[in-house]
């Protein structure tokens, strides 16, 4: 082979090898970005993740409020029925009473 040949060769392999080195090295960085992208994407999961836990923590507060509020109507209800209880309770004695008054007038 002529030396002419051989330096074309010579400077083939060397394109080639730079070819491939940079090919390896593009093959490495896209390797690197996979791997932020999926802990990228990890990331997001986990604050949906949290963001629904957020949302729920949210929803018992809201429960929460809405059972002390029916807590108090609640003991407002009971006391109106014990007023109301009351009320018959006097209602009831008064009558007795008239019944027991009028029951003395008969007997005498």
């Amino acid at each position: 082979m002529s030396d002419e040949k051989l330096d074309r060769l010579e400077k083939m392999m060397e394109q080639l090898i730079r070819i491939v080195g940079n090919g390896n090295a593009a093959i490495e960085e896209l390797r690197q970005e996979v791997k932020e992208i999926k802990s990228a994407m990890a990331t997001k999961q986990e604050l949906a993740e949290v963001k629904a836990n957020m949302a729920t923590k949210q929803d018992i507060k809201e429960l929460k409020a809405e059972i002390k509020t029916l807590k108090e109507s609640d003991a407002a209800i009971i006391e109106l029925i014990q007023e109301s209880y009351r009320d018959l309770d006097d209602k009831f004695s008064a009558l007795n009473d008239r019944i027991f008054f009028q029951e003395t007038q008969l007997s005498d």
